[in-house]
């Protein structure tokens, strides 16, 4: 089962956890990135967005990638 990890920007690990694959790695992401507590605007100016990243062996890969909305 491949591992994942959701970023805030692109230094600030949230949440690191495994999925069975890509699609329900996102949908559990985005479900996770909502309990994120955050002021849009600070959210915004500190990190801009939100990272899905996929474990690759000893490396992190880029999944995907939103903005979040009010």
């Amino acid at each position: 089962m491949p591992s994942y990890r959701l970023l805030a920007g692109r230094i600030t690990v949230l949440e690191t956890f495994d999925a069975e694959d890509d699609d329900e790695a996102i949908n559990c992401a985005h479900k996770l990135s909502l309990d994120f507590p955050s002021e849009a605007q600070t959210f915004v100016a500190r990190w801009g967005y939100f990272l899905l990243e996929r474990q690759d062996g000893y490396l992190w890969r880029f999944l995907f990638a939103w903005v979040p909305q009010d």
